[in-house]
């Protein structure tokens, strides 16, 4: 298993478990706050700037997205790096 991969599982048990998603600034929160958590424990995701700012940007279109969205966006994203 890659890192993103790891990475994309751990993001999206989270979403899942939280539910709710509060519009764009409280997904970048999260998002954020998992990818530190997560480098901490399991090293340097590559590439984790241009992850971001790529996901930062998507989710800036619309307000109010729902987690499965979410993770759809971020695994095509993944496949990128």
């Amino acid at each position: 298993m890659t890192i993103n991969t790891q990475f994309l599982a751990e993001y999206s048990s989270i979403l899942k478990a939280d539910g709710s998603n509060r519009g764009p600034r409280a997904i970048i929160i999260r998002f954020d706050l998992v990818m530190h958590e997560f480098q901490g424990k399991h090293g340097v995701v590559p590439f984790a700037d241009y992850i971001r700012q790529t996901y930062v940007d998507a989710v800036n279109v619309k307000p109010n997205w729902g987690y499965k969205q979410l993770i759809k966006l971020l695994t095509e994203i993944l496949r990128g790096y």
